[in-house]
């Protein structure tokens, strides 16, 4: 599959970003109304998807990876991206993670490329952080 390189996943883990996502965390409850910070596209504002779909995969939820251009990206995996859309067929061509494919998630609002939803052994999403704003939204 021949995609530009900002498009292409990667192939390295850096542990420090990942405990820098772990100790942002926001906090859960403020004067008994639960809030919880939803995400959304950097470029339009459209809800992609919140804080409860936070999960980690191989023991963590912040991963730093490199394609094979070289280009790095730190993304953070989500159960599920309600707000996004996929584009293309799933590959395995050089996947970060063994048994899962992926393909390209995109704002359903304007398109932008916000990260890749792998699937087969596991199914999740790996959202670029840079390209999300969180937003406190209320749930109860």
């Amino acid at each position: 599959m021949n995609l530009p390189a900002a498009l292409q996943p990667a192939l390295w883990l850096d542990a420090t970003s990942a405990r820098t996502a772990a100790q942002s965390r926001p906090a859960a409850q403020e004067t008994g109304t639960e809030f919880r910070k939803q995400l959304c596209c950097r470029s339009c504002g459209r809800f992609i998807t919140d804080e409860s779909q936070r999960i980690a995969v191989e023991g963590d939820h912040a991963h730093t990876r490199s394609n094979p251009h070289g280009v790095i990206f730190n993304f953070g995996c989500f159960a599920e991206a309600p707000g996004c859309k996929t584009l293309g067929r799933a590959t395995p061509e050089h996947t970060w993670f063994s048994g899962c494919a992926w393909r390209i998630a995109a704002c359903g609002g304007c398109g932008g490329h916000l990260g890749w939803l792998f699937s087969g052994a596991a199914r999740f999403y790996g959202l670029i952080l840079e390209r999300l704003i969180a937003q406190a939204g209320r749930t109860a």
